[in-house]
């Protein structure tokens, strides 16, 4: 994830910073294409019929990455994080954590080097 928001950190010259930022994309990608294939297997949580914190990790970072796209392109990992966040306990840390990553979104578009660049 710091590749892609901070590629600038990771290259000396400014013209790689897209290639850093598609190749941290493809790595998360990839990872979570892993988590869904999983879940296909021995779902509908990530231990098979058991809740457990994994979960729940894994839906915070759903949440930052933008849960609507995420969710789009892996049903299974969209169908554990309604799950998860259909959890009286969870769902204001979701939610929390949704707003945030639309507010990093917005800092975003306006200083693409990052926040603390």
């Amino acid at each position: 994830m710091k590749r892609f928001h901070f590629p600038h950190r990771f290259s000396l010259r400014t013209e790689d910073n897209s290639g850093i930022q598609d190749l941290a994309k493809s790595l998360v990608l990839s990872r979570l294409n892993i988590m869904n294939t999983r879940l296909a297997r021995r779902g509908p949580y990530i231990l098979g019929a058991r809740f457990s914190l994994v979960d729940f990790y894994l839906s915070i970072w759903v949440a930052f990455l933008g849960h609507k796209g995420v969710c789009e392109q892996f049903p299974l990992i969209a169908k554990l994080y309604d799950l998860v966040r259909s959890r009286p306990s969870a769902t204001p840390y979701l939610e929390g954590t949704e707003t945030t990553a639309q507010v990093y979104a917005e800092m975003m578009k306006t200083n693409p080097r990052g926040v603390i660049a």
